[in-house]
Formats: C-alpha cells, sequence, structure tokens
C-alpha cells in the first residue's frame, strides 16, 4: 500500500478507508491477533502463521511441518533485552546471580542451542560450529541482513497501541 517501514505501526497514517478495507480481506481468514506468545493449540491444522523461530520445531513434534517465510519487503521484529537494575546495588547476591544468568545467556553454548531451536544468536563466536544450513537459515553470512530485512517495532504509545487494537477490532467485525 505504499506505507513507509516507519509507517507500519502509526495509527494516524493507517487509519484511513483504503487500510481498513485492506485489513478486512485479511483477517477474513486470520484466526486471530498474534499476542507475541504461541499457543501450539490454536496453530494446529492452520496453513499461515505468525510465530516465533522455536514454532516449527515444536511443531513437528504435533505432527504438523512447518517453515518459516521471509517475506521480500521485510518482517517486523522486536529486540529483546535484559537488563540489571539499579535496584541490585546495595544486593550483592543478586546482582552477582543476575550477572551469570546474562554470562549464560550469551554463552557459546546457550547460543548455539538458541540456533537448533529456532532462535536468532546474538553473538558471532559460534559460526564454525554451525552447519551450512544454520547459517544459511539464519543469514548469518550476511552481516546487512538484518538491517535489511527487519522492520524493528518502537515503543508504541498508548493512543497508537489503543488505536492499532480498534483497527484490528474493526476489520474482525466485517467476517463471515
Amino acid at each position: 500500500m505504499g506505507f513507509s517501514r516507519n509507517d507500519i505501526s502509526n495509527y494516524k497514517k493507517l487509519n484511513t478507508p483504503e487500510f481498513q478495507e485492506k485489513l478486512a480481506q485479511l483477517v477474513a481468514n486470520a484466526h486471530g491477533m498474534w499476542e507475541g506468545v504461541d499457543k501450539l493449540e490454536d496453530l494446529k491444522g492452520l496453513t499461515l502463521a505468525t510465530s516465533w523461530g522455536d514454532t516449527p520445531n515444536s511443531m513437528k513434534k504435533m505432527g504438523e511441518i512447518w517453515k518459516m517465510a521471509e517475506p521480500k519487503e521485510g518482517t517486523t521484529a522486536w529486540v529483546d533485552n535484559f537488563m540489571i537494575s539499579h535496584t541490585l546495588e546495595d544486593k550483592p547476591k543478586l546482582k552477582r546471580i543476575a550477572e551469570e544468568w546474562l554470562n549464560i545467556i550469551l554463552s557459546d553454548e546457550y547460543q548455539i542451542y538458541m540456533v537448533r531451536v529456532g532462535g536468532l544468536p546474538v553473538i558471532t563466536t559460534i559460526m564454525d560450529r554451525l552447519t551450512p544450513d544454520e547459517i544459511k537459515r539464519f543469514h548469518l553470512d550476511d552481516p546487512d541482513h538484518f538491517k535489511n530485512n527487519r522492520i524493528l517495532w518502537p515503543t508504541l504509545g498508548k493512543a497508537d497501541r489503543k488505536g492499532l487494537k480498534r483497527l484490528w477490532d474493526k476489520a474482525m467485525k466485517t467476517r463471515k
């Protein structure tokens, strides 16, 4: 529809009759709005879904073969993060536990595990221990892939969050 990457989360720009019509067409076959957590029982039997990277492996255990698709326009993404709060300043034992947890998450072993269950690694020191297929699947041989093919969700203000939900709810009411 000609929206820029920066506009796909902007309620004011999306709140047009043309967008609402297109959204209504898309939701005609939608099962529901993805809320960020996969429920495997909700995905069973579907042809297409939005999901986390580890869902295809989990669905395989349920007898369904799923693969991740990447639209040529790119796909939305977000960057999860961990942080150590200032509230641990006077709690050295808890601060140490938090630091050790971060060390585990960033370890080569855990990052290799993440790749094997479908998650994107955040370190590059494991490349020599990944298969060519794993490197290709996550585009780890292309340093610009993430920048060029991921559209990062901004932190949405209350108005945009509520507005986008209203657009979805209105489109869902048009389903037959």
